[in-house]
């Protein structure tokens, strides 16, 4: 569930920053990399609980051969 609402939101934050907030954004530079940074961020999260599922899903699958 955590790695669907953490893609999902990085979806929404890179459709409305890319739309929306593009204006706003240029103006405010701040704003811009603080906005573009918590994007990344939950970017990096859903790449590294995907990491994660994989793993242990290998480790499951290897448990469940022995």
């Amino acid at each position: 569930m955590l790695m669907f609402f953490s893609v999902a939101a990085a979806l929404v934050l890179l459709f409305c920053g890319a739309t929306f907030l593009e204006y706003l954004l240029e103006r405010h530079p701040g704003w811009f990399v603080a906005y573009w940074s918590v994007c990344f961020s939950l970017t990096l999260l859903s790449i590294l609980l995907a990491c994660y599922d994989m793993a242990s899903s290998r480790r499951r699958r290897d448990h469940e051969e022995r």
